[in-house]
């Protein structure tokens, strides 16, 4: 029936043009007669009358340009326009977006879009509205299972690209509905609104601005309608009319390739150059079907309907990647299996061969072990001896000098004699400590109080104080650790010591000493403002082999990070000792004694005297 209708209004518009194509073949003469013939397929669209005018419009526009004699005209259903493209019947056909580049792999090219008011871009123009009853208040995804009508089931605008929204939820299309009501026309648009105002169906597919076109005819439908909003990012101020789908080129005119260049562009500037119909609608270029493509290929149609079948070209063409991949990894198996064989046999052999190195290595690196352990102990006894032997020196010179001065009393000698006696108690308490690290015995801990040993500290190395700004704060002179205080006063002194000799040579050098006490650690902080260390040389300072100071400086940092390791605590470098960033901070961070302390091994009285003398 529409293509009798059509048939009508064509030969009724061509007949009122007959004086001016009379002219027009006039003028082309012999040119017009060697014109090849232009197959012109037009296919069937979901409002024919908007289309009819404007396919006439196109169609006299080719008329001129052509001939009429060199112009034949078919009108086709959609799917028919699809069997005579791949039968090579048609040269130009014209179609939506979706039939022209589903018709891609039999050679099709779109060469114009139509453009219209309210819809000018030529990439962006075409859509669907999807429509639910208006007490519907469900979304597109809370569909499933529902009814749907719809024109046809290739129908651009008026299916598939409503159904590329459901693809987009990540659900099948072919199986989103519950049961889908096709009318099989292009001009279903009033059924399919209808079907779902009645109840029938539950929701239906509009191709762009046939919503409006049915307000303005039958609005007792449409004001029982109401249309589902468009996925986030789409423009609607791109288009005059309501759409629920992503936005694409409207119909176009396609070419196949019997089409010449030479014809091809003739064509398109006959096209580009007509002049716009009553209703405003013309020809433009569209530059980007990629939104087309990613459709079809969702839909798995057209092109990529080999997409819905699995064969073993496919899964190869697929998958081939992947197979190479494993058989190059059973290859590799295979010659791994053989070749693990032979390594297994040859490497049996090897660790017999190392097993007896190795014994012979473990025994040098024990007689090195022992011997580096020698070295440290040699350092303890030269440094930290060297200070009581020289006050009994020093007391004994004392002493000597007031014999011979005559001016000795009994009460002055009992007393130098018994600070000499002290200092060799002393003396004799660091070299049992050594002997007890020689014999690996365990050390004996008590309580002790931060203040006390402190205060030990100044007492003992008076020269050492005398050079050193002491800050104790007040939650530190009442906290306790557990542990040995000759141990201790060796860790901290060797800091010290190790502060002092760095600003050696410093304008204004500073040596800080700073005990706090946060939560349950007490921290020994030794920092200077000498020379400053790159980050490389702190990290070595916690595993140091040797003193790199000519004279050495005291006991190792080796020895002091395993006596803190001893009472559980922590030895940390850091940069920025000093007020510029300058220097370097050492701390030693030891865990306070704890209340239940006393279970755990307690001194003797005379081991606590020694140590307190110590």
């Amino acid at each position: 029936m529409h293509k009798a209708i059509l048939s009508f209004f064509f030969a009724g518009f061509l007949l009122a043009s007959l004086p001016g194509l009379a002219q027009a073949e006039e003028g082309t003469g012999r040119q017009a007669s060697a014109q090849k013939q232009i197959r012109v397929g037009v296919g069937a669209f979901a409002l024919p009358e908007q289309r009819d005018e404007f396919d006439a419009a196109t169609l006299t526009t080719l008329f001129d340009t052509f001939g009429i004699e060199n112009v034949t005209v078919t009108d086709y259903t959609v799917a028919d326009l699809e069997k005579a493209v791949k039968a090579g019947e048609v040269d130009v056909f014209v179609s939506s977006s979706g039939a022209a580049r589903r018709f891609a792999p039999f050679g099709a090219r779109p060469l114009a879009t139509s453009v219209a008011p309210g819809l000018r871009d030529p990439n962006h123009n075409e859509g669907t509205a999807i429509i639910l009853r208006k007490e519907d208040a469900r979304t597109l995804a809370e569909l499933e299972g529902a009814r749907l009508s719809a024109n046809m089931a290739w129908g651009f605008s008026g299916y598939q690209i409503a159904m590329g929204e459901v693809a987009a939820l990540g659900k099948n299309p072919d199986k989103f509905f519950g049961r889908t009501q096709f009318f099989n026309r292009s001009d279903s648009m009033e059924s399919v609104a209808r079907s779902v105002a009645s109840g029938t169906t539950d929701v239906g597919f509009l191709r762009l601005c046939a919503f409006e076109e049915l307000s303005r005819k039958h609005p007792e439908v449409t004001g029982k309608l109401r249309v589902l909003a468009p996925p986030k990012g789409v423009d609607t101020n791109a288009v005059a009319c309501v759409v629920s789908t992503r936005l694409y080129p409207a119909h176009s005119l396609s070419v196949m390739p019997t089409v010449t260049p030479e014809l091809s562009r003739k064509l398109l500037v006959a096209l580009l150059t007509m002049p716009a119909t009553e209703s405003g609608r013309e020809w433009s270029v569209a530059t980007d079907f990629h939104a087309v493509d990613k459709l079809l290929e969702d839909l798995r149609i057209g092109p990529y309907a080999y997409l819905r079948d699995w064969t073993m070209s496919r899964f190869v063409a697929a998958f081939w990647p992947y197979l190479l991949i494993f058989l190059l990894a059973v290859a590799g198996l295979a010659y791994h299996g053989w070749r693990l064989k032979v390594l297994v046999a040859r490497r049996e052999r090897e660790l017999e061969e190392v097993h007896v190195r190795e014994v012979e290595q473990s025994q040098r690196i024990a007689m090195l072990q022992r011997a580096g352990a020698v070295g440290q102990l040699s350092s303890l006894i030269a440094h930290e001896v060297h200070q009581p032997l020289s006050a009994i020196r020093l007391f004994a010179e004392g002493l000597e000098r007031r014999a011979k001065a005559g001016s000795a009393t009994n009460e002055s000698v009992l007393k130098i004699a018994g600070r000499i006696a002290g200092q060799a108690e002393r003396a004799g308490a660091i070299v049992d400590r050594v002997r007890d690290y020689a014999h690996q015995r365990e050390p004996v801990f008590q309580r002790i109080r931060v203040a006390d040993l402190v205060q030990h500290i100044r007492e003992t190395y008076p020269k050492l104080e005398a050079k050193t700004e002491v800050i104790i704060s007040p939650e530190a002179r009442q906290a306790e650790v557990r542990g040995s205080i000759l141990e201790l006063e060796l860790a901290v002194v060797n800091l010290i010591r190790n502060a002092v000799e760095a600003v050696r040579g410093v304008g204004s050098p500073r040596v800080v000493l700073e005990v706090s006490s946060v939560g349950n650690k007490v921290r020994f902080e030794v920092s200077d403002n000498g020379p400053k260390l790159s980050e490389e040389k702190i990290r070595a300072l916690a595993s140091p082999i040797s003193s790199e100071k000519p004279e050495g400086l005291g006991l190792g940092l080796s020895i002091v990070k395993h006596l803190v390791e001893r009472h559980q605590g922590e030895l940390v470098f850091r940069s920025g000792g000093g007020a510029a960033g300058e220097g370097l901070a050492a701390d030693i961070i030891l865990p306070t004694a704890s209340p239940d302390a006393g279970n755990e091994k307690e001194a003797t009285k005379e081991e606590k005297e020694k140590e307190i003398r110590a």
